[in-house]
């Protein structure tokens, strides 16, 4: 990639990751490179490929669901959720991916269902701030601001905090 060689680099590494398709790394690298090379709608190519000899992989899932909410494609993660379910990937191991779903691409209500379950407590506080600020609610996000912002995801918090108090006055 370095030496200008994107082309060769996204075919080596494709070769690569057929012959390990449980490469959970070299499927989001080749994704990232081929987006960086104007090939977005290749970007998934492996990881789908990998997904088809392995439908039952729940780390191949998870990077599939992980590769998407990078790409802020959150109509195709719930897609890919439903697909995961269909190939019996255990609703737990789906309950915050679900979530960020519901939360960023609605509906709201079914999102706030979801934190009323059993696994709620694993969904990452930022999607929480991030519904509850999205939803009108940025007085409920206050509490998970508070936690962020004196840990070491700080800075992922700080947006938020600064929106949040400015909407609460």
């Amino acid at each position: 990639i370095a030496a200008g060689q994107g082309e060769q680099a996204e075919a080596e590494l494709d070769q690569v990751l057929q012959r390990s398709p449980m490469w959970l790394e070299g499927h989001q690298q080749l994704a990232q490179l081929r987006s960086l090379l104007g090939k977005r709608e290749q970007a998934f190519g492996s990881i789908e490929r990998a997904i088809a000899a392995y439908p039952q992989a729940a780390g191949l899932w998870q990077a599939l669901f992980e590769l998407l909410i990078l790409a802020e494609d959150y109509s195709a993660l719930d897609a890919a959720l439903l697909r995961a379910r269909a190939a019996g990937v255990a609703a737990n191991s789906l309950a915050t991916y679900r979530f960020i779903a519901a939360a960023e691409h609605g509906p709201a209500e079914m999102a706030d269902a979801l934190l009323q379950t059993e696994g709620a407590q694993a969904i990452p506080p930022v999607w929480r701030i991030r519904h509850y600020l999205r939803t009108g609610r940025a007085s409920e996000a206050l509490p998970f601001i508070d936690t962020e912002l004196g840990g070491p995801r700080a800075v992922d918090a700080w947006p938020y905090a600064a929106t949040a108090w400015q909407l609460t006055g």
